[in-house]
């Protein structure tokens, strides 16, 4: 690779590991954050708040990806839409964290929701976008520097260690201090030293592209790809959600819940670094089989382990996700690289991030703080699981490579 090429992939490499600083902060210990503030009088935590606001979040992100996705692939200005977008979500951040950097004592429980849900609504536009445009640069540099498009996961393991780097530091800083505001301090401080970092990649001139609508409309595998996604992420990514909040419920302290997201990573790391090999030997589609079902398999074991209260054997559960988000995430992308036009690959990313993940998580959030409040969470796990054994059914069935 010549220099701008080596630049590319160092930048790349940037993107991920600070996005995934701020997912590892809003993924794993929003929910927890929220339990611990969003409290009734009676001492209750506001559930259905909580469902609200996350609803909220992620039905606004659904209609944020296509627009950024249509934009980056017209004009091919991925950066520029990055780095607004990553300063952006620091407002969101700061808002989002206001009830806790006592700014404004004693607020009431109302006026915290009101100062939260405004900050939901502006990350929720503006970090949605954040992934898919990351991933759609990776794959544009795999296609001009002749890697394989299997070669996805060796960049994105970057995000994978940041993530298990970070989950574990915070929830020991957390258990150490019990101060809630490095939760929304590290979500803040992630997007904003992205967004510095994408403005070097914004170059001078911009292009204009035909999309070619026609090649999306006839495509067959991804549209029946697209109900797949809905399905397993209505139930996958929703849990993950509230699993802070699950831990927190069963009396798990801030560093297990961290060192419980950290480990939830770890065999991402050889996954990621393993992909390409992997994928020339069973394929992208067995790929999202078998990591699905194997993200069903957590969701059931957590749902039968929970009742003993036996911290250690439910985070060793969780090392599971790592296995099969890995090979999930990588049998998605590169499933969605060969089904899309070369001049569409941000709107593919892009819809497949709001019809597969932030509609299908803004529906499963409000499903599941449902079932928390009525049936509890153990049955939220399980319910959620039977749906993620739908969906792979469904993928066997219908989706064809």
């Amino acid at each position: 690779m010549d220099y701008p090429q080596r630049a590319t992939a160092l930048r790349i490499r940037i993107f991920y590991w600070f996005t995934f600083v701020a997912l590892g902060a809003s993924v794993s210990f929003f929910s927890y954050y929220y339990n611990r503030i969003l409290v009734y009088s009676n001492g209750k935590t506001a559930i259905g708040l909580i469902g609200i606001i996350f609803f909220l979040q992620f039905l606004l992100g659904a209609f944020a990806n296509p627009i950024a996705g249509y934009i980056a692939d017209k004009f091919k200005i991925e950066n520029r839409v990055l780095s607004f977008c990553g300063f952006v979500v620091v407002v969101g951040g700061f808002l989002i964290g206001i009830p806790v950097f006592n700014l404004f004592p004693e607020l009431s429980l109302g006026n915290k929701v009101l100062i939260i849900s405004t900050g939901v609504m502006v990350t929720g536009i503006f970090f949605s976008p954040i992934l898919p445009l990351i991933n759609t640069e990776t794959i544009e540099h795999l296609h001009k520097t002749k890697i394989s498009p299997g070669g996805w996961g060796l960049f994105r393991i970057t995000g994978t260690i940041s993530w298990v780097i970070t989950t574990v530091i915070l929830g020991l800083i957390l258990d150490y201090t019990g101060n809630l505001a490095f939760i929304p301090i590290t979500y803040c401080a992630g997007t904003i030293i992205l967004a510095f970092f994408a403005l070097s990649g914004i170059k001078a001139r911009v292009k204009r592209v035909k999309i070619p609508w026609a090649h999306l409309i006839k495509n067959k595998p991804f549209l029946r790809f697209l109900v797949f996604a809905f399905i397993q992420a209505f139930a996958l990514y929703s849990v993950m959600i509230y699993t802070g909040l699950f831990f927190d419920n069963l009396k798990m302290s801030p560093f297990m819940i961290g060192l419980a997201f950290s480990l939830s990573a770890v065999l991402e790391i050889p996954v990621m670094f393993l992909a390409q090999p992997i994928t020339r030997r069973i394929g992208s589609r067995a790929m999202v089989i078998i990591g699905t079902s194997i993200l069903a398999l957590k969701l059931y074991l957590l749902a039968i382990l929970a009742p003993f209260m036996l911290h250690w054997l439910l985070i060793a559960v969780m090392i599971l996700n790592g296995l099969g988000f890995g090979l999930q995430v990588n049998g998605i992308i590169n499933l969605i690289d060969r089904w899309a036009h070369k001049d569409m690959r941000a709107t593919y990313m892009s819809i497949y991030a709001m019809i597969g993940v932030y509609i299908a998580m803004a529906c499963g959030n409000l499903f599941s703080s449902f079932i928390l409040k009525v049936l509890g969470d153990i049955w939220m796990m399980l319910i959620n699981a039977i749906i993620v054994t739908v969906g792979i059914f469904y993928f066997i069935i219908f989706v064809k490579d």
